[in-house]
């Protein structure tokens, strides 16, 4: 909220999707945002299209992501650097950007230090306009604090939920498969099959699904390498017992990201399961 807060005070227009969306956003997931997913426009006439590959191009956008790491000036943040092992090196559509701020008490096992926004260029459209709050600014307000900073990020626009649930069933497929293939497991990829739980629940996405606009986005997402199929992707089965518990382990450990209890895994399981022919 804070950073979001800032980076409006330095009059950048940008716009949300992730996870901060979802539970700052929309208030649809209770955990905490590991990153930020975020667009952040331009002021020049940058080129980011699926074609602008040429040398120039992709150049231009490194420069732009430096300089981003360069210009923001937040309080309360104490350096802001570039996170290369987010960017995405081969064309520069995405990079990441830390900042740094210090930390009041040990960060608990699972969470990463510093607030990263991952900006890039990825479909932002349709969103809706949210404020961004948070819990601590929510309980000051409650408790009569004086002379309280209100630092609320105001109609932000977030994308919707029902295309963030597209992606959150595509991004569980190419992770599963790509874990199946070398065994190793992605940092908090458990995370998104809870996600995509909640997201079940929300009457914009059910409403959504099934439609046009969901089948097209689905098309557009998935990969050739990906069942399009759910009912046939084990991704969504997990029908071997080992790695069903592997799964199941691995969102044990992950508890420190939500700040409500979370459902069990194998609840998350059971609804995705009741869902499957349809998506």
């Amino acid at each position: 909220m804070h950073c979001l807060w800032g980076l409006q005070q330095l009059d950048y227009k940008f716009e949300l999707k992730g996870g901060t969306s979802l539970s700052k956003g929309y208030g649809l997931i209770d955990r905490f945002s590991e990153d930020i997913d975020i667009l952040i426009h331009p002021e020049t006439d940058l080129q980011y299209g699926p074609n602008h590959n040429k040398p120039a191009q992709v150049k231009a956008r490194l420069e732009f992501f430096n300089g981003l790491a360069e210009a923001i000036k937040i309080p309360g943040i104490i350096e802001v650097v570039r996170d290369e092992e987010f960017d995405d090196t081969r064309h520069y559509r995405g990079a990441g950007i830390r900042l740094k701020y210090e930390s009041v008490n040990p960060l608990p096992e699972g969470l990463k230090a510093g607030i990263l926004l991952e900006v890039g260029f990825d479909q932002v459209a349709p969103n809706r306009p949210c404020t961004i709050s948070s819990w601590a600014y929510e309980l000051a307000v409650e408790s009569g604090i004086a002379d309280l900073t209100d630092t609320r990020a105001v109609d932000v626009p977030c994308y919707e939920p029902g295309y963030t649930f597209v992606e959150k069933l595509q991004t569980i497929s190419t992770k599963f498969r790509k874990q199946q293939a070398d065994g190793d497991m992605p940092v908090n990829f458990m995370r998104h099959y809870y996600d995509v739980y909640c997201l079940l629940a929300d009457a914009s996405v059910k409403e959504f699904i099934g439609t046009d606009a969901y089948k097209d986005h689905k098309a557009k997402r998935f990969r050739k390498a990906d069942e399009p199929d759910l009912t046939r992707n084990e991704a969504f089965l997990l029908s071997d017992a080992e790695t069903r518990k592997a799964y199941a382990d691995a969102y044990a450990k992950s508890r420190a990201l939500y700040y409500r209890e979370p459902a069990l895994f194998d609840d998350i399981l059971a609804r995705i399961s009741r869902r499957l022919p349809e998506l």
